[in-house]
């Protein structure tokens, strides 16, 4: 995850609870030839994967996943002091369980909405209350059940849930729960259903949801209520990103023009994943391979800005 510094927080995956942060030596991340710093930080108390990480008043909340280790579904929380580099446990959620949206609320609470639980994928939200320490159940519930989707609040009283997947297959809705009086509002619907993982990302007023089914992603404008959908990005990286990926956001103050002026050698960025080696042949919507999801899958190198623009 990007914290308001502009590193990024890597915490566990696989059967680990190693939490890495990611340092630049400029605050524009497209600027070439910056150096990259990486600073292991102390462990997390539990490995986890397949879990949510949000970032509210100074530190970070890790929540529930799944331990490789055990084989078992998680309800611990745990929260990094980000000044003291320091994991204390807080309250475990109501329900173990993995694959579920996430978003904070009111600079305050955290709730968590649907995922999956080893038998089942969920339609319960919780709400968590970071002065209290305590977990409730609401009485609101997702329509469906549904796990792999993504939140974001759009004010301090509503969420905004969209994409990932039901028993039947993708989830292609948008809907926004107005936590005062738990009612629903349907929002336009994407383009095409995808698993998104809280694989989203805000920027000036549009929401981005990139890759989960296909090679495409499309945005989301708040202010006209209408998706677009964007070039695919399948030139720059052949892959679904339907999990074990992210999604980060940079502010940068200089033009796009500008860069592309400037630029003299492009730098190498490489991102490594695990999938399941039988990935894109056998794709299918459910989680009948948590003992494999390990296996080595492949090196992707991405090293090409052209048609950035239309993304902005």
């Amino acid at each position: 995850m990007t914290l308001p510094n502009g590193t990024i927080l890597i915490t566990g995956g696989g059967i680990s609870n190693l939490v890495y942060q990611i340092y630049f030596s400029s605050s524009h991340p497209y600027r070439y030839h910056q150096q990259i710093k990486i600073v292991q930080k102390p462990p997390m108390n539990q490995s986890r994967k397949e879990h949510a990480s949000v970032f509210l008043r100074d530190a970070v909340y890790v929540l529930g996943g799944y331990d490789g280790m055990t084989n078992g579904f998680l309800n611990s929380c745990e929260r990094f002091d980000l000044e003291n580099n320091e994991w204390t446990p807080v309250s475990n959620m109501l329900i173990p369980k993995c694959a579920f949206g996430v978003a904070t609320l009111a600079n305050r609470y955290i709730f968590t909405l649907g995922g999956y639980d080893g038998n089942d994928r969920l339609s319960s939200i919780e709400k968590y209350d970071i002065q209290t320490d305590k977990w409730t159940l609401l009485e609101a519930k997702l329509k469906q059940p549904l796990s792999n989707s993504a939140c974001f609040s759009h004010s301090d009283n509503s969420i905004v849930i969209l994409g990932g997947g039901y028993n039947s297959g993708f989830c292609l809705e948008t809907n926004q729960l107005n936590v005062n009086d738990n009612t629903w509002k349907q929002l336009p619907p994407m383009t095409d259903g995808r698993d998104l993982r809280n694989k989203i990302v805000s920027i000036n007023g549009n929401v981005y949801a990139i890759g989960g089914h296909n090679c495409i992603a499309e945005k989301f404008s708040m202010k006209k209520g209408t998706w677009q959908l964007l070039s695919s990005y399948k030139e720059f990286l052949d892959d679904n990103l339907d999990s074990w990926s992210c999604a980060l956001y940079y502010e940068t103050t200089r033009k796009l023009e500008e860069m592309k002026n400037n630029i003299v050698q492009q730098p190498e960025i490489k991102i490594s994943r695990h999938q399941p080696q039988n990935f894109h042949q056998n794709y299918e919507n459910n989680y009948d391979n948590y003992d494999n999801f390990d296996n080595p899958y492949l090196d992707e190198i991405l090293s090409d800005d052209s048609g950035i623009e239309e993304w902005m």
